[in-house]
């Protein structure tokens, strides 16, 4: 039982050492001298992507009612634009584009994940999720999982806690009819995505 949770504290903080995280800023200075943070896709989770990520799933509140948020894709064509005006333009002025639809943003909040070099639960930890999640115990698995999520870096532990949240309220709004089953089997798949052995470490 605790024995479990203690070895694999154990186990990541061995190895913690190892792994590196960028956490640099790359603010973007706009025409009158000003800065401001972008949002980056394809590589690892800047300060500055946090920012705008947070601020993306705060604007995303208002979609929480939206049939088939996260599963109904959006324009491909408009996903591209978004991506790029994220990465270009102060957040305030690329959220004032009407022509951005709920899904054209909950796209653009998957490709984050999916285009990370590192999943967000990070390829190191993955197998230790695995095992946690064999545990029969529910209080010992429910602290395993704590464990683990706690010796993720902040920038990490900020963008899930946030994620969870935002899910959360989705699941209890009856009109998007997406329950926790269906969010789980849209985002599991990118969150343990293993980027070393192209292969997915899901626990139950």
């Amino acid at each position: 039982g605790i024995n479990v949770a203690k070895n694999i504290a154990n186990k990541l903080k061995s190895i913690s050492h190892r792994l590196k995280f960028d956490d640099h800023s790359s603010d973007v200075q706009s025409s009158d001298g000003s800065t401001f943070p972008i949002m980056t896709f394809g590589s690892s989770i800047t300060v500055d992507s946090q920012s705008v990520f947070l601020q993306l799933l705060s604007h995303m509140e208002m979609f929480t009612s939206e049939e088939g948020i996260f599963r109904k894709p959006g324009s491909h064509s408009r996903i591209e634009q978004l991506v790029h005006d994220l990465g270009t333009h102060p957040f305030h002025s690329v959220v004032s584009n009407d022509m951005y639809t709920p899904h054209d943003y909950a796209s653009v909040l998957k490709l984050f994940f999916n285009e990370l070099p590192e999943p967000l639960m990070l390829n190191g930890h993955l197998e230790a999720y695995a095992q946690a999640s064999e545990v029969k115990c529910d209080i010992t698995r429910t602290l395993c999982l704590q464990l683990l999520i706690l010796l993720l870096p902040p920038t990490h532990h900020m963008i899930l806690s946030n994620l969870l949240q935002f899910l959360s309220i989705i699941s209890h709004t009856e009109e998007s009819k997406m329950n926790a089953h269906n969010l789980s089997v849209v985002f599991a798949p990118t969150l343990f995505f293993d980027t070393k052995c192209g292969d997915t470490i899901i626990p139950e």
